[in-house]
């Protein structure tokens, strides 16, 4: 519902969307999926036809780079880029946080703020006013966009693309990526930002499992390999 009256909104069919205060339901399902490696291959892609495009692939990198939760995507700015990562303040939460840019997370960055550079330097041209904007996810203006002004085109690029998973979704897939890749609890908590690590272990219990799962099939492997000599 909220999707839908959000899109009104975009359309100038309603004014304000009355369900984006609501929250969602809790269930005790394990929440938002992941996304699958497949998916994010296709959405983060180089193909123009079936990859991202805009704002949309900008945020994609950011909450896959990060772990960050949607509000606080839409909330980073270019000057909270320093040292070689960037600053968050997490809307839910309050927690401060540094995380490092990633490679593919600063090259998209730089890919983004050029395309930003040539938009203002067309619509110049062209007498039409613009601004370069503080914020990373912007309108073609310049000014930030509201939740419900980038849900429309979130949900327009996902179905163009056709990858329908939840944004949220990312949150989970940062967070598996980096017990993939040998991370403790903390460590993670320290990129995510979750409040407890109960919950990064949560997120992490799969992730977990195919890493110690391989591992000890190459323990194996070495094992038997040690056997035939």
């Amino acid at each position: 519902m909220r999707t839908l009256l959000g899109f009104g909104v975009s359309r100038e069919m309603l004014p304000t969307n009355p369900a984006s205060g609501v929250k969602a339901l809790k269930t005790d399902g394990d929440g938002w999926a992941p996304w699958t490696e497949s998916a994010l291959a296709q959405f983060g892609g180089a193909d123009a036809q079936k990859s991202a495009k805009g704002v949309s692939r900008t945020a994609f990198f950011l909450a896959l780079y990060t772990g960050q939760r949607r509000a606080d995507v839409l909330g980073m700015k270019w000057n909270d880029i320093v040292n070689g990562g960037i600053n968050v303040k997490q809307d839910k939460t309050g927690a401060e946080l540094w995380i490092p840019l990633h490679p593919a997370l600063k090259a998209e960055l730089d890919r983004a703020r050029r395309e930003i550079d040539e938009r203002v330097e067309r619509r110049l041209k062209k007498g039409r006013p613009t601004a370069i904007g503080l914020s990373i996810i912007q309108r073609a203006a310049g000014a930030p966009l509201t939740d419900d002004g980038f849900g429309s085109i979130w949900n327009r690029e996902q179905h163009r693309t056709e990858c329908t998973y939840p944004f949220h979704g990312l949150r989970k897939n940062a967070t598996a990526r980096l017990f993939e890749a040998g991370c403790t609890p903390q460590q993670v908590q320290a990129i995510t930002g979750h409040e407890t690590l109960e919950m990064v272990q949560h997120y992490g219990k799969s992730a977990n499992q195919k890493r110690l799962a391989k591992q000890a099939m190459d323990k194996l492997t070495a094992g038997c390999a040690g056997d035939g000599e």
